[in-house]
């Protein structure tokens, strides 16, 4: 009898071992395939606003172009440039423009009508004055996002090439606030109003910052404040250096928060979320 009671003792331990192993188990895929579907609801409401600001970019160097095709830079007058250039502003994002011709000087107009004339390229922020010199090579530009000291904000530019027949004359060129690409980022559709996307650079600088977000202290990079673990920094940095998208989380409060790094897909941008 006894040893009958010690082998079903036995069974019935080995039974709650199996059991308890089983539920562990089955947990364990439940909390997998759970943070699976928040991995792929993450990426798709991401990959929405990729689309988005790339469709905004789009749609502003389209407008370049076609403005870049009425103006006749070769038979205008500086004065009706000017006044074309401003009557054009009603229609897009632009807070400044230009025509800088392949002489290597041109004319600037802002919304304010404020007209600078004979503007050396030389003179221009370097970001700017790379795509106007990408433009003359006959390639559209976005330039890197700077801080312009004369229109006070942060802008970047947009540069497309100006044709005289077959041949480049010189690059038209417009500013744009960054206020825009923030408009697209702070829509919280795609989010259902649970997450937060911010901009920033392939070194990890904050490029443009949510209005809305879990930490309201103002880091100039993702690695500042000491809320991304050593580890998670690094691997952070292969991915930026890799161009490739990244999950990882940081700590806030005591409270543990995902991120999740997509390529933008222009200059070195990346959305963080």
């Amino acid at each position: 009898l006894q040893k009958r009671l010690r082998r079903i003792t036995v069974y019935v331990i080995i039974f709650g071992v199996a059991i308890i192993a089983a539920g562990g188990l089955i947990s364990a895929s439940l909390r997998r395939a759970l943070q699976d579907s928040v991995d792929s609801r993450i990426e798709s409401a991401t990959e929405q606003y990729r689309i988005n600001l790339n469709r905004r970019m789009d749609a502003d160097l389209q407008t370049l172009n076609t403005l870049a095709g009425f103006f006749q830079f070769g038979n205008m007058d500086i004065d009706t440039f000017a006044q074309g250039l401003l009557a054009s502003y009603k229609d897009n994002n632009y807070i400044r423009m230009g025509y800088f011709g392949k002489s290597g000087t041109g004319i600037r107009v802002t919304l304010d009508a404020q007209i600078d004339m004979s503007v050396s390229v030389d003179d221009l922020n370097d970001n700017v004055a790379a795509v106007v010199r990408e433009a003359w090579d006959g390639q559209e530009g976005i330039s890197y996002i700077y801080s312009d000291p004369d229109l006070g904000e942060d802008v970047f530019a947009y540069a497309v090439p100006v044709y005289a027949g077959e041949e480049v004359a010189g690059a038209l060129v417009a500013s744009v606030s960054t206020d825009v690409f923030a408009r697209v980022l702070e829509d919280k559709t795609a989010f259902n109003g649970q997450g937060y996307l911010h901009l920033i650079s392939g070194s990890g600088s904050i490029l443009i910052r949510s209005k809305e977000r879990v930490i309201l202290e103002k880091l100039d990079t993702i690695y500042d404040g000491r809320y991304i673990s050593q580890q998670e920094q690094e691997k952070i940095r292969m991915a930026l250096e890799a161009g490739e998208n990244c999950f990882s989380n940081f700590t806030y409060e005591g409270t543990t928060y995902q991120i999740y790094l997509e390529p933008l897909g222009v200059n070195d941008w990346y959305l963080f979320c």
